[in-house]
């Protein structure tokens, strides 16, 4: 009787109507069933747009599909002989063999990274990669899986954003120089020339006339009042003392400006013998000084704010603080009003601070904000 017959045989039924294949039937559907799910991965792995590596502990590649082939530029034997370091490009390397550190000491399963590679040509490649390590039954790690992504387009692209962005900030820059050289060279000197006129109408007037000198003093009061706002509003689009005697001394200059017009009381703390930095990143760290505490103006209803100037051999951080509200979402979300806290502006210091190779941190809570820009230390040029 075979396994088939057995299925139909009343007398071979279980007492429940049950009924139990031949184990060599059993067997055969098993290793079957193994072979097409072994063929879907392999043709998964084969077929995949995306770069597919397995290598062992020291990095040796074990597999490669041919997406990753097409990546690295090598072949599928060339890969097999060397391992990914040989590949990875010097400055990425150290990075790239900390992450592996971390996944062998269990602290994290699986990493997201950036990297470059060498191809067989000598060019050079962006990638990411997703890397998981591979466990064995004791949960040691016995090698590492890794998918890779082509990024050197996307890489190119924000490449060229960058640069965009830093034309447009420096077009900026340059249009408010202009117009606060304007304001201040023309305008300004328009309106004290005007004040002086009507000074000297004024004291020409007979006593006499009181209404006549009452309403010529009232418009050279209006007169000195535009001066004051000219001077103010040139400064606040270029303060011509960055230019000339550095940004320790514009944010000294600033500060004391913005506590005299807002009533907040501004703390500062700067470095002995801060020096100069080079004009980019005096500009891009006074911007950020100055839409720090605009926005502190605005939003965060704070009475006092600190301004932290540090210099050190190897980085300045400058770091503005308030006690105040908050930015709801971290500066993420919406205000009542639909007034986006420092929407632009943030956006605006991030572009800066990117331009000069620097960073920024930007902490929120109830319990008041800070942000933190740093950029490496270098001499002004």
């Amino acid at each position: 009787m075979n396994a088939f017959q057995a299925l139909f045989c009343s007398e071979s039924l279980p007492p429940h109507g049950f009924c139990y294949l031949w184990d060599p039937l059993l067997v055969w559907l098993q290793e079957e069933a193994l072979r097409r799910n072994e063929e879907l991965l392999r043709a998964v792995f084969d077929q995949a747009a995306v770069g597919f590596s397995m290598t062992d502990l020291d990095g040796r590649f074990l597999k490669v599909n041919e997406a990753y082939c097409r990546i690295t530029g090598y072949t599928q034997e060339e890969l097999l002989k060397t391992n990914f370091h040989s590949i990875t490009y010097p400055e990425d390397l150290s990075t790239n063999l900390a992450y592996v550190r971390r996944l062998l000491a269990g602290e994290i399963s699986s990493i997201v990274y950036q990297k470059r590679y060498i191809r067989k040509t000598g060019e050079v490649v962006w990638v990411q990669n997703s890397v998981s390590a591979l466990s064995e039954g004791n949960g040691r790690a016995s090698g590492f899986v890794a998918l890779t992504e082509d990024i050197t387009e996307r890489k190119k692209a924000e490449v060229e954003l960058q640069e965009i962005s830093g034309r447009l900030l420096q077009l900026q820059d340059d249009e408010r120089r202009r117009i606060a050289r304007g304001l201040h060279d023309e305008t300004g000197q328009n309106l004290v020339a005007l004040s002086s006129t009507l000074s000297h109408v004024h004291t020409s007037i007979p006593s006499a006339s009181r209404g006549l000198r009452k309403s010529i003093s009232q418009c050279q009061e209006l007169a000195d009042v535009c001066i004051r706002e000219i001077r103010t509003l040139s400064y606040l689009l270029h303060p011509p003392m960055l230019d000339e005697a550095g940004l320790e001394d514009a944010i000294r200059h600033y500060a004391s400006g913005f506590a005299e017009r807002t009533g907040i009381e501004v703390k500062l703390e700067i470095s002995p013998h801060f020096g100069r930095l080079a004009q980019e990143e005096e500009m891009a760290l006074f911007r950020v000084m100055q839409e720090s505490l605009v926005n502190t103006q605005r939003h965060s209803g704070s009475l006092g704010a600190t301004i932290v100037l540090d210099r050190t051999p190897q980085a300045v951080v400058l770091q503005i603080s308030d006690q105040g509200r908050g930015i709801p979402g971290n500066g993420q979300r919406h205000l009542k009003g639909g007034c986006f806290v420092g929407g632009v502006g943030i956006q605006s210091m991030r572009e800066r601070m990117k331009q000069v190779r620097g960073q920024l941190e930007i902490e929120s809570s109830p319990n008041g904000t800070t942000v933190c820009a740093m950029v490496a230390a270098h001499e002004e040029k």
